[in-house]
């Protein structure tokens, strides 16, 4: 007689979901963090360094070229009683003009030596971390959505009556055992069916789609009072339960931005979108693409809306689909679907 399996804690593997799906996003963020500051002092030398030191060593130039000719004035010229004029402050004046001139083309010298060996060292440090920015861009997503798929199957297994479960359990392990005693074509397709949740969901990369560019969103200018309307459908109990179980999010301080479109219809299909560690896009996935922006604080827009508190607090690179009706889809990294599961 079949048995029905120990789910012990699903409980756990709720929590370790969450926790992968957190040290995906600060992975995510150090990484970014870090080419940031990479690109950031390598522009600073190419361009700020070398331009100043350029300069430096240009004025440097004219100041020792006006010390020495007064010099030369000193030395070829007699004074009024025909006497010979004293030169010493030209002759320290051209010396300090050289040490200062010595010094700047010591200076670009050097800033010249620090890019070449920031490029190797560049060069080393992605192709070094270029597996693990992988894993973290793939492997995690991945991996989340296969935890979700088995939560989903486990939460369908607990749910189901005695009887369907020692019957399921049956025909599971006669289709799991061939005439040979060997593994059935169910488990390949199940590996089929994990390898083909672990691609991007369509309908996600048609919302992702509809989100502008981020130089637009950084230019989106603050919202007046009379600017605040959000025709976005209200989530329910259920709802925002759903987004937390399927997105896991992770809380946004107040002063960080969110962006919205303006003037969009009622009845709109609206996508809530974690673009970055401190901005929230809001807009529409249907009809024409918004004609403007605006942006509030995440305290500002939980004062109005805070029923969708879950919602922009989605995982970096999720997003929350919410129809007139409510919520329609939840998407995690990768462009996963994450709820519902189908």
């Amino acid at each position: 007689m079949a048995e029905g399996a120990k789910v012990n804690s699903i409980d756990a593997i709720k929590m370790f979901r969450i926790y992968l799906a957190k040290f995906g996003e600060y992975a995510g963020v150090a990484l970014g963090d870090a080419e940031s500051e990479v690109n950031r002092t390598m522009m600073w030398l190419e361009t700020e360094q070398q331009a100043f030191w350029i300069a430096r060593i240009r004025k440097c130039q004219e100041l020792l070229a006006r010390a020495e000719d007064a010099l030369r004035q000193k030395t070829l010229f007699k004074d009024a009683s025909g006497s010979r004029q004293s030169a010493v402050d030209e002759q320290k004046a051209v010396m300090i003009a050289k040490k200062n001139l010595a010094e700047a083309q010591e200076k670009m010298a050097n800033t010249k030596s620090w890019i070449r060996k920031l490029q190797k060292e560049i060069t080393m440090y992605r192709g070094g971390m270029g597996r693990f920015a992988g894993a973290i861009s793939g492997g995690v997503p991945a991996a989340i959505a296969q935890l979700g798929n088995t939560l989903s199957l486990l939460d369908q297994y607990v749910s189901a009556a005695p009887t369907e479960v020692a019957s399921t359990t049956g025909e599971m392990a006669a289709s799991a055992v061939g005439a040979d005693g060997g593994s059935a074509p169910s488990m390949a397709r199940g590996a089929e069916a994990l390898v083909e949740a672990a691609k991007p969901d369509p309908q996600a990369v048609a919302y992702r789609g509809k989100i502008p560019a981020l130089e637009v969103l950084d230019f989106a200018p603050a919202a007046e009072e009379g600017e605040l309307a959000l025709p976005i459908a209200t989530p329910n109990a259920d709802d925002r339960q759903h987004i937390v179980a399927s997105a896991m999010p992770i809380p946004l301080n107040g002063d960080d931005r969110v962006v919205f479109a303006k003037d969009v219809p009622a009845g709109a299909t609206w996508v809530v979108a974690r673009i970055s560690g401190t901005c929230v896009y809001l807009g529409p996935v249907d009809g024409p693409p918004p004609a403007a922006y605006n942006a509030i604080s995440v305290k500002r827009l939980l004062e109005l809306r805070p029923d969708l508190a879950e919602a922009i607090a989605v995982t970096m690179g999720g997003m929350v689909a919410i129809g007139p009706n409510g919520l329609q889809a939840v998407f995690g990294q990768g462009d996963l679907r994450s709820w519902p599961l189908v």
